[in-house]
């Protein structure tokens, strides 16, 4: 099914990056295009997925920049009055960490950083739009499914240490705080209801608790690179070193789901996990660290079919609930979950992926004109 949409260049404003929709027609509208977008198969198939009409002949409204602060409000909030003087809907793509809701009403904001039980009906999950890892520039020759051995190979590789550029002994005293009571589920719930925090931060609670479960697991292999910065650093770099310490880092981290079985996969700064479309990508299971998380297309995917799916009040069941999902698959069929995984990628999740099935969202075709 072809949508009509109707995007105008002049209503893309150029210290943003473009809306990733509108990839296919980036040089008419002379924006950045996010990098993660280059050579992607979307850019040549999104022709026969959306067509472009004139205002009162299409669907829907395309906000042409990216959302990613509300430094860009008034531009979607003048928009949004002349796609309703239109009488059509706006729909506008967000890249942000934030968990507010989206502050402009009957916008349909599509965004990954989203709590279910605050999730307002115009707002739509989207995932992480990335290149497909196992091609181009990005390959690896390890991309094969992961034979099941005896016991399960449980990777992370991501920053745990937001206190790096302290003084050695706060550093010191914050991780001994972080391993030895952070990172024990039950022991911080206690703490919490007793009014004493740890930290405010739920992101860095929950990856710290779920990579305290796991380490102390003697039935699991780890695989954990545990970093000091985020992205191990890039924004620490000059300009000039940057694309070399991307491709270091980036390659740390794919060889570290690749050589795995199973990836920690809980939120970050957002309500949100990057690494969750990393692994599908890459053709490995991802632990998803459920917390009050909406996923895309949850009409058509049962994410729990790929998933181990461990909930975010439960986090000390998180080694039980690996190992049950291991010992429960044959060999076959742990590779063959592993194979659908990718292909689940491939099909939903990938930029080609999630623009063929755009259509199908229920939202959009409830405020389809």
């Amino acid at each position: 099914m072809t949508l009509r949409i109707f995007a105008d260049p002049a209503w893309f404003s150029k210290d943003t990056q473009l809306c990733p929709l509108l990839a296919p027609w980036g040089d008419e509208f002379g924006g950045p295009l996010d990098f993660r977008l280059y050579g992607d198969p979307y850019v040549q198939t999104g022709c026969s997925y959306f067509v472009r009409a004139s205002a009162t002949e299409c669907d829907f409204v395309i906000c042409p920049s990216k959302w990613q602060s509300e430094v860009h409000n008034e531009l979607v909030q003048r928009l949004a009055g002349q796609a309703k003087s239109w009488g059509k809907p706006l729909i506008v793509f967000c890249e942000t960490d934030t968990e507010a809701p989206f502050p402009i009403p009957g916008v349909l904001a599509f965004r990954a950083s989203l709590r279910r039980s605050r999730k307002l009906p115009n707002e739509i999950p989207s995932p992480a739009l990335i290149p497909d890892r196992l091609s181009g520039p990005w390959s690896s020759q390890n991309t094969g499914p992961r034979p099941k051995a005896d016991e399960p190979v449980v990777g992370f590789c991501g920053c745990v240490d937001t206190e790096a550029d302290s003084l050695a002994i706060k550093r010191a005293l914050v991780r001994a705080l972080y391993w030895g009571l952070l990172s024990r589920p039950k022991l911080e719930r206690f703490l919490r209801r007793c009014g004493l925090r740890i930290t405010r931060s739920e992101g860095k609670r929950v990856r710290y608790q779920a990579l305290g479960v796991v380490s102390r697991c003697g039935r699991i292999r780890k695989n954990l690179h545990l970093r000091q910065h985020f992205m191990d650093g890039y924004l620490l770099v000059s300009e000039e070193d940057r694309h070399n310490h991307w491709r270091r880092s980036f390659g740390e981290f794919r060889d570290n789901i690749l050589g795995s079985h199973y990836t920690l996969c809980p939120r970050g700064g957002g309500n949100w996990s990057y690494r969750l479309y990393e692994t599908l990508c890459l053709g490995r299971i991802p632990i998803f660290i459920n917390t009050d998380c909406s996923l895309p297309y949850e009409s058509l995917i049962n994410w729990r079919d790929y998933c181990v799916w461990v909930e975010g009040d439960e986090l000390e069941h998180t080694a039980e609930a690996i190992l049950e999902h291991f010992h429960r698959h044959t060999a076959d069929s742990f590779v063959d979950l592993q194979r659908r995984c990718r292909q689940l990628w491939l099909d939903y999740l990938s930029p080609d992926g999630f623009f063929r099935n755009f259509h199908r969202h229920p939202e959009l075709r409830l405020r389809r004109p």
